[in-house]
């Protein structure tokens, strides 16, 4: 039989393995805590990982940024998400600035020189 960990605090899925029979009941399985016999959703998305909400006794799908290198809109500086949050919450995007004088452009959803900031840092420099 197999039992499906999650973690104590996230409740994310964390592994799958073979639960152990009782030594002293036959036909008895041990469970550790944080642990079910509900089976993980398959063929997730990118970017996506179960939780096993204990209460209902079943698994959300939950968004997964937690490994992709993010970068504000405004500053352009790395940002770092949590489980369940998603780039557009953070207001970040996955695609780098090609230059310390880019600005996200919304309506093409990339980033584009701005020669606005390169005229204001070198004026900064005199």
């Amino acid at each position: 039989m197999n039992i499906y960990n999650y973690d104590p605090v996230t409740k994310e899925f964390l592994s799958v393995e073979e639960a152990d029979k009782s030594p002293l009941e036959p036909d008895v399985y041990l469970f550790p805590a944080n642990s079910t016999t509900i089976a993980t959703p398959s063929g997730l998305e990118k970017h996506k990982t179960p939780c096993f909400n204990i209460e209902t006794k079943q698994w959300s799908i939950v968004d997964d940024y937690r490994e992709v290198k993010l970068y504000s809109k405004e500053t352009k500086e790395i940002v770092f998400a949590a489980l369940g949050q998603t780039p557009e919450g953070l207001n970040a995007t996955i695609l780098p600035p090609t230059s310390n004088y880019d600005s996200w452009d919304e309506l093409t959803q990339t980033w584009i020189y701005d020669s606005s900031l390169e005229t204001s840092e070198a004026k900064l420099l005199v």
